[in-house]
């Protein structure tokens, strides 16, 4: 795995008594980045030159888990666990690394260690009730989410939670309004938006499932990911901020503008760029940011100079066939951002990969208002088509989503069935019944064919005799 070499990975079961440490895990750090090489090689040298203390094993496996090395991470961890038996930390990282496993015995004994030590640990607290679902006890997990609420009644992981555990013991209707609850604090919640529609499609209401199932498929579209929920645990923070290299700064920045904090997020990709002026994703990512933030011709420079790097780099690329606009005359566009040809051209990227993430967060407005600068220029560009489109059809603009759905459907795409389900929706609506019909009936059809039964379940039920 990954060219880790253990010497010996050995793991007591927890809280028994009279544990020997296992040796330090030799490491084959081949690979990685100087400066995570450097980082881990201090760690090693000093947990090789302590090897009864308990605090340099746990700073080792802290930087092995930075740059995922769980085998060995855990190796030092249970180390550390057992030179250091008061420290809480070192039970966490355990926790966290079985909890990932699915070893959710091994992962419930380190976090109720934990909250032996630290009881104010709200992470711990969610982690321990996330490993009571793993093991089915479906009441002990609803009442352990119930408690944390109590006194930390915004912790989205708990309210997401204590909804789930609700469905399994057989009691949904109760759960909706965790589900809408933990929709409220994380918009883009897409497990949350999931979950909520399956509860109403099986309590008879298909038009509030079908919604937000159509809700939960363009934010996917969009953003490429499904967006989860954050655990405020501050032990895994101060891990993350071991990682160095450049994949844990682009999920810092990336964390920063969720949350809101696009100025943040912008210089946290300059720095990087300082430090390494040919790092293509951050050029990337610092375009992706700079669109977020409506400054179309600083995204476009920083696209083109990413470019010019790499032309073939995935994330500059992200826009494929017929996203490069023809020349036209430099114009005002919406946003009073002074765009042409070049600003356009290479600033297409970044705005839909902006127009994704403000979907994925649940602010439409700003999605669409960067859809609209793209098709302001050009309206030929079909990725800003369909994903105008899908997003004003989702909101009930049908009348306004038409033409874009109508471009959209000329296209072949992984999103064709629903396109031509929305657009049948858009054209019921306008009263062109036979419109309707056809694509209804290409909707199922595709739907089958593309293997998405739920888009052609709904088109079925929308076709007449």
């Amino acid at each position: 795995m990954r060219g880790v070499m253990l010497s010996m990975l050995a793991l007591a079961a927890a809280g028994c008594g009279g544990e020997t440490p296992g040796p330090i895990p030799v490491i084959d750090v081949t690979g990685l980045a100087s400066a995570a090489r450097g980082a881990i090689g201090n760690a090693y040298a000093a947990a090789r030159a302590a090897p009864r203390d308990g605090r340099a094993s746990g700073r080792l496996g802290m930087h092995l888990l930075a740059y995922r090395y769980d085998d060995p991470a855990l190796a030092c961890f249970e180390r550390a666990r057992i030179l250091q038996p008061a420290a809480a930390d070192w039970h966490h990282y355990a926790g966290t690394i079985f909890l990932k496993r699915k070893q959710y015995p091994l992962a419930a004994a380190r976090f109720r260690r934990v909250l032996e030590l630290d009881p104010k640990s709200t992470a711990a607290r969610v982690l321990l009730a996330e490993t009571a679902l793993g093991q089915r006890g479906f009441l002990q997990a609803r009442d352990a989410f119930a408690a944390v609420l109590e006194s930390q009644p915004k912790t989205p992981r708990a309210v997401f939670g204590l909804g789930v555990s609700l469905v399994a013991l057989g009691r949904p209707a109760e759960a909706i309004p965790y589900f809408e609850r933990a929709l409220a604090l994380v918009p883009g919640y897409s497990q949350a938006r999931f979950a909520l529609a399956e509860v109403h499609r099986k309590a008879g209401h298909p038009g509030k499932a079908a919604a937000l199932m159509e809700g939960y498929n363009v934010s996917r579209v969009a953003s490429r990911r499904a967006v989860q929920a954050p655990l405020d645990d501050p032990r895994m923070d101060a891990v993350q901020a071991l990682n160095v290299g450049p994949r844990q700064r682009r999920v810092r920045a990336a964390a920063l503008a969720a949350s809101g904090r696009l100025p943040d997020a912008i210089r946290l990709m300059e720095q990087g760029l300082r430090e390494d002026p040919d790092q293509v994703v951050f050029r990337a990512d610092l375009a992706l940011f700079r669109a977020m933030s409506g400054d179309l011709a600083a995204a476009s420079g920083t696209s083109a100079r990413a470019a010019a790097i790499d032309p073939d780099a995935p994330p500059v690329l992200i826009a494929k066939g017929g996203n490069r606009l023809a020349a036209r005359p430099a114009r005002r566009c919406r946003g009073g951002v002074r765009t042409g040809r070049r600003a356009i051209d290479v600033g297409i990227p970044a705005l839909l990969r902006a127009a994704g993430e403000w979907i994925a967060l649940g602010r439409p407005a700003e999605a669409e208002q960067r859809l609209r600068t793209i098709l302001d220029a050009n309206p030929d560009v079909p990725p800003a088509s369909l994903r105008l489109g899908l997003l004003l059809a989702e909101s009930g603009r049908r009348a306004e989503a038409l033409p874009h759905l109508e471009r959209a459907s000329k296209r072949k795409s992984e999103e064709l069935p629903r396109v031509l389900y929305q657009l049948g929706l858009a054209y019921a609506e306008a009263g062109r019944q036979d419109e309707a019909q056809r694509n209804f009936r290409y909707a199922r059809n595709e739907g089958e064919i593309r293997g998405q039964p739920g888009v052609a379940r709904l088109a079925a039920a929308r076709i007449t005799p």
